[in-house]
């Protein structure tokens, strides 16, 4: 499993749309992915916290990216602590939506408060 998370190298452009970076990322990533699939490994997109990046912040928008790719080595993931800091989404839900799709290759569990699971106040019992 290989993580892409890079956070300050994912600010979108002035003017660029998210339409067009998700165009101009898998012309990018595809190759990526072709070599990832030859080597048997996963490449996994990170969505971040908007406080962290402009480019892909949800499983959602991930998840167009894969679509994009379409190669089954190319995978997004849920962060919980990333995803915790959505407005109005539940990490539980999140999980719940995306796993059962295939596009979910890894689930990184931590707070929040980027602390260990309970350290923070995060509803770990649901998730």
């Amino acid at each position: 499993m290989l993580v892409h998370g890079s956070p300050g190298a994912r600010q979108l452009p002035d003017g660029m749309s998210q339409r067009e970076a998700v165009e101009r990322a898998s012309q990018f990533f595809a190759p990526l992915a072709r070599q990832a699939q030859e080597l048997g490994v996963a490449y996994c997109f990170e969505p971040l916290s908007p406080n962290e990046t402009s480019f892909i912040t949800s499983v959602g928008e991930a998840s167009e990216l894969v679509d994009a790719i379409d190669n089954p080595a190319f995978v997004t993931m849920i962060d919980t602590s990333a995803t915790g800091q959505l407005a109005n989404v539940s990490v539980a839900q999140t999980i719940r939506q995306w796993v059962p799709t295939g596009i979910i290759g890894h689930v990184q569990v931590n707070d929040s408060n980027r602390g260990a699971p309970g350290t923070g106040s995060d509803p770990f019992g649901q998730i």
